[in-house]
Protein backbone atom coordinates (compact mmCIF):
# COMPACT_ATOMS: atom_id res chain seq x y z
CA UNK A 1 0.00 0.00 0.00
CA UNK A 2 2.83 2.77 0.62
CA UNK A 3 4.42 1.14 -2.07
CA UNK A 4 1.67 1.63 -4.48
CA UNK A 5 1.40 5.27 -2.94
CA UNK A 6 4.77 6.12 -3.42
CA UNK A 7 4.84 5.23 -7.32
CA UNK A 8 1.53 7.01 -7.81
CA UNK A 9 2.06 10.45 -9.25
CA UNK A 10 -1.50 11.57 -10.43
CA UNK A 11 -1.80 14.31 -7.36
CA UNK A 12 1.46 16.04 -8.37
CA UNK A 13 -0.08 17.87 -11.05
CA UNK A 14 -2.87 18.54 -8.72
CA UNK A 15 -0.37 20.02 -6.28
CA UNK A 16 1.53 21.95 -9.03
CA UNK A 17 -1.92 23.68 -10.21
CA UNK A 18 -2.30 24.47 -6.60
CA UNK A 19 0.87 26.23 -5.72
CA UNK A 20 0.52 27.77 -8.82
CA UNK A 21 -2.95 29.18 -8.72
CA UNK A 22 -2.10 30.69 -5.28
CA UNK A 23 0.85 32.17 -6.67
CA UNK A 24 -1.00 34.10 -9.28
CA UNK A 25 -3.80 35.07 -6.45
CA UNK A 26 -1.72 36.17 -4.24
CA UNK A 27 0.51 38.64 -6.89
CA UNK A 28 -3.34 39.44 -8.44
CA UNK A 29 -4.08 40.81 -4.75
CA UNK A 30 -0.65 42.34 -4.22
CA UNK A 31 -1.09 44.70 -7.53
CA UNK A 32 -4.51 44.97 -6.65
CA UNK A 33 -3.66 46.61 -3.43
CA UNK A 34 -0.73 48.47 -5.04
CA UNK A 35 -2.86 50.30 -7.61
CA UNK A 36 -5.55 51.03 -4.72
CA UNK A 37 -2.68 52.64 -2.64
CA UNK A 38 -1.41 55.10 -5.11
CA UNK A 39 -4.84 56.23 -6.52
CA UNK A 40 -5.77 56.83 -3.41
CA UNK A 41 -2.40 59.13 -3.01
CA UNK A 42 -3.19 60.48 -6.24
CA UNK A 43 -6.91 61.34 -5.12
CA UNK A 44 -5.52 62.79 -1.94
CA UNK A 45 -3.22 65.41 -4.01
CA UNK A 46 -5.78 66.22 -6.55
CA UNK A 47 -8.10 67.45 -3.45
CA UNK A 48 -5.11 69.29 -2.13
CA UNK A 49 -4.58 71.38 -5.16
CA UNK A 50 -8.05 71.98 -5.79
CA UNK A 51 -8.85 72.98 -2.50
CA UNK A 52 -5.99 75.17 -2.81
CA UNK A 53 -7.31 76.36 -6.34
CA UNK A 54 -10.90 77.19 -4.59
CA UNK A 55 -8.87 79.13 -2.06
CA UNK A 56 -7.12 81.24 -4.12
CA UNK A 57 -10.04 81.53 -6.33
CA UNK A 58 -12.13 82.77 -3.31
CA UNK A 59 -9.14 85.19 -1.93
CA UNK A 60 -8.99 86.66 -6.19
CA UNK A 61 -12.54 86.85 -6.33
CA UNK A 62 -13.13 88.68 -2.67
CA UNK A 63 -9.48 90.96 -3.12
CA UNK A 64 -9.15 91.10 -7.07
CA UNK A 65 -9.41 93.80 -9.27
CA UNK A 66 -12.59 93.60 -9.91
CA UNK A 67 -13.60 93.52 -6.29
CA UNK A 68 -14.54 97.28 -4.64
CA UNK A 69 -12.14 95.41 -1.57
CA UNK A 70 -9.37 95.04 -4.13
CA UNK A 71 -9.21 97.84 -5.71
CA UNK A 72 -11.71 98.24 -8.37
CA UNK A 73 -12.70 101.53 -10.42
CA UNK A 74 -15.82 103.47 -8.73
CA UNK A 75 -18.36 103.98 -10.86
CA UNK A 76 -17.02 107.84 -12.14
CA UNK A 77 -13.95 105.62 -14.11
CA UNK A 78 -11.28 107.27 -11.70
CA UNK A 79 -8.56 104.32 -10.21
CA UNK A 80 -8.25 104.16 -6.49
CA UNK A 81 -4.60 104.66 -7.03
CA UNK A 82 -3.72 107.59 -4.41
CA UNK A 83 -2.46 110.60 -7.32
CA UNK A 84 -4.38 109.84 -10.03
CA UNK A 85 -7.23 111.76 -11.22
CA UNK A 86 -9.82 110.53 -13.72
CA UNK A 87 -8.19 112.60 -16.50
CA UNK A 88 -5.33 109.98 -16.34
CA UNK A 89 -2.75 112.37 -14.70
CA UNK A 90 -0.79 111.10 -12.03
CA UNK A 91 0.80 113.07 -8.92
CA UNK A 92 3.83 113.76 -10.34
Amino acid sequence: MIGRFLRDESGAVTVDYTVFLGGVIWMGMTIVGDVATATMFVTDKVNTRMSYARIVEEIHGSFGPDSVAGGGGDEDGAADNPGESAAGGGAF
